[in-house]
């Protein structure tokens, strides 16, 4: 057997045959895709290996035009790719718009028309990082249709950024007497360890760094460097054969068993597999012999296309049967007709631009770029301005928004806390208080608490166009030690604000904790000086660590709990309740032991209960509010969602345990409505809105000073 060595370049990849294998490598990756979004199968390589071999191809075909004494056009290269790349794209977003709009809750059609502007223009993965998208959440249903084109986005910022920095190179070598081959391979090789480097080392350990092309960008210049480097590797026919049988083998692997964070530098391995298979699986083998079988070079010929469509058809499929998730036979069909669909939009769409000649000059291409982006931006502008002007009458008027005044009246009065002294005796009523003014506005949670008259105009917000900014995103690092520990661990958002040397709170727990508990703790930290560190992980409530909730969310738990034990803090919020869609509420799961083993570490610990859950959306149930009263919307029975106040009661006993009570900040009485104060409380069905949360926070506060000071 011989060694990969660095001998005289060898130009076998000039006037290279149509290679079948690469298609049917990209049919392997399309499954390992398709497999993951319906069920979660394997890791998430499937994007990261395309955007290598899309780079490996660039930079070969340009390499070998460079070295025949040719200077290729930027122009020409971006005309030649978005020629092909922009036709399909703005068809799939048109239809998926439009169907969007037919299917999806009226509060999630600007979010889809956003998406849609961004998709077109390629920006889309900037904007889902904005709005912290969780791409590996598990109720589909709740997704954009048109999340997964944040690859699209970031290989077309790649397809234009390329190429220029490959003619710059190619510039600056011819000037300096340099290697054009040996240049590119320097230059990228480069950028592969700083992006590298960037990305252990520097980058946000949020959720939102799935969507940051800087994340990505190794990737590209991996495949590109070793593109400018094939020549040089050469190994006997029997070697090269049995490396590309393992090669196909890891990537196999990786298709099918969840391995490594993603993204992350684990990701080098499949694809040094993939590198591996384009490089030696042209000299025949097994693997080329599999890779190369008919139906996955049909895939693999059609795989644009499949996933361009098949993400808008699983959600919208999930949305109109009212489902979470896919099951094994739906799952099947459904990508099924994926590829069907796929196949029509590259024959009539794909296949005629491509082959046509009038259509193969830079002026035509330019053209049908051009006229492309004029027509899907006219299209999706069209619908952005039917929203902003049937909105309003569109929600006002609807059965869905009327409310019964009647049924409002009839509630329990709320709370008088403001006749109230400190030890939470009634004031002498003898001494007549002074009136109060009335509360106009949007006062939120603030409404729930306020004893005077209301006097509200128009409808709730946040509006029905803008809750894609509801989400509660913080981006500050969190310390060394968090990184170190708490990282290990995919998915978990790991968050630092204020000054460490400070009184030092902890805040723990799932996306509740997020929403209601961060806002607080930031105002905290921003009124009082505390430090606020936060490990938050999508699904995962915190909790003793418990096998049956799942290797990852275990994990992360009992990485909490031995980061606490290793870097005491002061104080530890968390949620201590877990409220159900269909049931009372609990104690959340080994909760007693979870603030026995943080007491334990000196931390006094500050829990609240959980917000209510339902199973339809409590956004879409009724916008608006009447002008004299402190809530609206839904109003729902506590006793349906929350258990009695002794439910608390065993964590009482625990010393350094203190409870915060939230609860007439949901409810009022038995009541439970899903607006007050002229806001909505919730976003969807189970996610307290940021707007909400962020005017629960001031209360919170108040209610926590006594518990801190």
């Amino acid at each position: 057997m011989g060694e990969v060595g660095m001998v005289a370049p060898v130009s076998t990849l000039q006037k290279t045959p149509h290679r079948k294998d690469i298609q049917g490598l990209r049919a392997v990756l399309m499954l390992q895709v398709l497999f993951f979004h319906a069920w979660f199968v394997g890791s998430p390589i499937g994007v990261d290996a395309f955007i290598m071999i899309s780079a490996f191809l660039m930079t070969s075909s340009f390499i070998r035009r460079s070295e025949a004494g040719a200077t290729p056009s930027v122009l020409e290269r971006w005309a030649t790719t978005f020629k092909r790349l922009l036709p399909p794209l703005a068809i799939t977003v048109a239809v998926t718009l439009t169907a969007s709009i037919a299917l999806l809750p009226a509060r999630r059609w600007q979010d889809t028309v956003d998406q849609s502007f961004a998709s077109l223009t390629y920006w889309q993965n900037w904007l889902l990082a904005h709005v912290s998208t969780d791409y590996f959440a598990e109720d589909h249903a709740l997704a954009s249709p048109l999340q997964h084109l944040w690859s699209m986005s970031m290989q077309g910022q790649m397809f234009l950024l390329w190429p220029a920095l490959m003619a710059l190179t190619v510039v600056i070598a011819r000037k300096m007497g340099l290697s054009v081959r040996r240049a590119i391979f320097g230059v990228f090789v480069a950028i592969t360890a700083l992006s590298l480097i960037w990305l252990v080392t520097t980058s946000d350990p949020s959720g939102t760094i799935y969507f940051d092309t800087r994340a990505r960008i190794w990737e590209f210049a991996l495949g590109s460097a070793i593109a400018a480097l094939a020549p040089y590797l050469r190994l006997p026919k029997r070697a090269a054969q049995t490396v590309s049988v393992v090669a196909l083998g890891v990537l196999v692997l990786f298709c099918l068993v969840s391995i490594g964070t993603y993204p992350g530098p684990m990701a080098a391995v499949p694809l040094l597999a993939t590198s591996a298979l384009l490089l030696f699986a042209a000299q025949g083998g097994p693997a080329a012999r599999a890779l190369s079988w008919r139906p996955l070079v049909m895939l693999g010929s059609v795989s644009y296309s499949v996933y361009l469509v098949h993400w808008p058809i699983f959600v919208l499929y999930l949305v109109a049967v009212d489902k979470e998730a896919l099951g094994v036979v739906d799952g099947i069909a459904l990508m099924a007709v994926s590829i069907v669909l796929a196949a029509a939009l590259t024959k009539y769409v794909d296949t005629p631009i491509r082959r046509l000649a009038w259509a193969n000059t830079t002026l035509r291409k330019t053209q049908i770029i051009g006229l492309t982006l004029w027509l899907g931006l006219t299209f999706v502008f069209n619908i952005q301005v039917g929203l902003w002007k049937t909105s309003q009458a569109q929600f006002r008027n609807s059965e869905d928004s009327q409310i019964t005044t009647d049924a409002l009246l009839t509630q329990p009065a709320l709370v008088d806390i403001l006749t109230m002294n400190d030890e939470g005796a009634g004031v002498d009523l003898e001494v007549a208080p002074e009136p109060l003014p009335p509360l106009t506005g949007f006062p939120g949670a603030a409404a729930m608490v306020y004893s005077g008259p209301f006097a509200f105009e128009g409808d709730a917000i946040p509006g029905p166009l803008t809750l894609e900014n509801e989400w509660v995103m913080y981006e500050g690092k969190c310390s060394d030690p968090a990184r170190a520990l708490l990282l290990q661990h995919s998915k978990t958002g790991c968050h630092g604000h204020g000054d460490p040397a400070n009184p030092r709170i902890f805040v723990g727990g799932s996306s509740h904790a997020e929403q209601v508990l961060m806002p607080a703790a930031r105002l905290l930290a921003d009124q009082d000086g505390y430090y606020v560190e936060a490990a938050l992980k999508a699904g995962c409530p915190w909790s003793a660590p418990d096998p049956a909730s799942g290797e990852d969310c275990a994990g992360h738990n009992a990485m909490i709990l031995q980061y606490l034990q290793e870097n005491p803090v002061d104080y530890v919020f968390l949620i201590v309740t877990a409220t159900s869609a269909n049931g009372v509420e609990q104690l959340g799961h080994g909760v007693v032991e979870l603030v026995q083993s943080v007491a334990a570490t000196g931390a006094t610990v500050v829990g609240i209960r959980d917000n209510l859950r339902a199973n339809t959306d409590l956004y879409q149930c009724a916008p608006s509010q009447g002008p004299d009263v402190a809530y609206g919307g839904c109003l729902l029975n506590r006793s349906d969602h929350f258990a009695g106040d002794g439910i608390i009661d065993p964590l009482l006993e625990i010393p350094g345990f203190h409870y915060v009570d939230v609860m007439d900040l949901y409810c009022s009485g038995e009541v439970c409505p899903t607006i007050a104060g002229n806001v909505q409380i919730y976003l969807d069905t189970n996610h307290v809105t940021q707007t909400y949360a962020q005017t629960m926070a001031p209360i919170l506060v108040d209610r926590i000073h006594g518990v801190l000071k």
